[in-house]
């Protein structure tokens, strides 16, 4: 709801008519508020603002009075700061609404914290959500002051040392965060890493760490006394976090319970062999030894990863590798190496040197004796047509390799496939040597209403 219309009382007048004789809603568990910033059409008191506001609040808690349990309020109005006046009136507001609310959650978007009494009035917060705010003003107190009972926080534009340490150097400790989302540092990530005594153990509960940029610590700080806890995680590796993660001992034995792992490639940066050094270390191997869905950006790296390591990552369930291409020998190869994959996601290479030799029409009956039943458990190929590929190529390596998958049902692709695709398929399942298996191809042509 627009900002003005809660400072000026128009909003409590227009729920009030909307709900009529509707004074208790007894199914209602949580309050959300959008407030988008607007100017403000004629003048108005911060008393009477914080006044008004206050109302309406109190107005929305009274329909919901033994119901209550959530409350969040998402405050987007632009690149700049609350103005005092604004700030005051949502500070006052925010300690209304959250009273007596067992989960709390601020999002304030783009807009940044100055007073010190916005920070006073807003109570501890179950969830925080800081992206893109100017890294000036008063953002580390208010998550320093909310640490306790955070259990979500998200944050862009951020200072990592002010996450781990308070204004007198004393270390803050997340004991009940579970979801922690970092997206941007305020310095060049690649140059300025803190380090932090071992002793500094942060995050005791962690169920999920989501980087979007580049690692920000120079060591384990962030993985330090979540290892029995930590089940999704995504990073971005580049060379310093590569060699860290390479060094560290957190990963020996711990981490049994991660289920997804994603492990992005660094942008912008000139030594790509150390992470592929770490694609194919004891390190990795150790991160995912328990996952189930793998997540690997890093892609051009696979074909090694499994002459690595081979059927030691046979628990994977999901794999997901981006654009990367991959022949149809190689999926073969990898479809051997992990038999429990069910969903296999990837851009479409060309047969690979060691199918190409075979005579295209021997092909359907190479893959059915060499390889049968190899991809036993993949029911869904997410994929797309990357840059030299034909669209009969294409078709004609879905076609081969769902004679070796008997469960492959769901063929997607990031883009719709052209006709032409379509018309390769249909012709292929009249004429030989694909017509003998037409019964288990014409599936294929189901997307396109054939």
């Amino acid at each position: 709801m627009p900002w003005p219309s809660i400072v000026d009382g128009t909003a409590q007048r227009l729920l009030t008519e909307f709900m009529g004789s509707i004074k208790v809603l007894p199914l209602a568990r949580k309050i959300f508020i959008t407030l988008s910033r607007f100017p403000l059409k004629a003048p108005c008191t911060a008393e009477s603002a914080i006044s008004n506001g206050t109302e309406l609040v109190q107005f929305l808690k009274s329909m919901t009075p033994d119901s209550l349990t959530a409350a969040e309020i998402v405050f987007s109005g632009g690149s700049t700061y609350m103005d005092k006046f604004v700030e005051k009136a949502f500070g006052v507001i925010a300690k209304s609404l959250f009273s007596n609310t067992k989960y709390s959650k601020v999002d304030l978007d783009s807009l940044g914290v100055k007073y010190t009494a916005t920070v006073e009035q807003i109570p501890q917060l179950s969830s925080l959500s800081l992206s893109n705010n100017d890294i000036k003003g008063l953002r580390p107190i208010l998550i320093h002051k909310c640490a306790a009972t955070l259990l979500q926080l998200s944050l862009g534009n951020f200072i990592p040392r002010a996450l781990i340490y308070d204004a007198k150097d004393n270390v803050v400790v997340y004991p009940n965060l579970r979801y922690l989302h970092m997206h941007t540092c305020v310095y060049n990530a690649y140059d300025k890493r803190i380090q932090t005594p071992s002793s500094v153990v942060p995050f005791l509960a962690l169920n999920s760490l989501q980087l979007y940029l580049p690692y920000p610590f120079a060591d384990d700080t962030l993985f330090r006394g979540n290892g029995s806890t930590l089940k999704d995680l995504r990073i971005v590796i580049d060379r310093d976090t590569a060699i860290m993660l390479s060094k560290s001992q957190e990963f020996d034995t711990n981490f049994k319970k991660l289920r997804t792992v994603a492990i992005v490639e660094a942008e912008d940066y000139d030594s790509p062999d150390t992470v592929g050094e770490f694609v194919l270390s004891k390190s990795l191997k150790s991160l995912i030894n328990s996952a189930h869905i793998l997540k690997l950006a890093a892609g051009s790296y696979v074909n090694s990863l499994v002459a690595s390591y081979g059927h030691e990552f046979e628990h994977i369930k999901v794999l997901d590798l981006g654009l990367t291409q991959l022949t149809l020998f190689d999926t073969m190869r990898l479809l051997r190496a992990l038999p429990n994959l069910v969903k296999l996601s990837c851009g479409i290479g060309k047969l690979g040197s060691e199918l190409s030799n075979i005579p295209s029409k021997e092909l359907p009956d190479h893959m059915v004796t060499t390889y049968r039943a190899v991809g036993n458990q993949l029911y869904n190929l997410n994929t797309g047509l990357e840059k030299g590929i034909s669209v009969i190529e294409a078709a004609d390596f879905v076609m081969l390799l769902t004679l070796v998958c008997p469960r492959l049902r769901r063929v997607g692709s990031s883009h719709a496939a052209p006709p032409a695709y379509y018309a390769r398929i249909t012709k292929a399942l009249n004429r030989k040597p694909f017509s003998k298996y037409a019964s288990q191809l014409r599936h294929l042509l189901d997307d396109a209403g054939q």
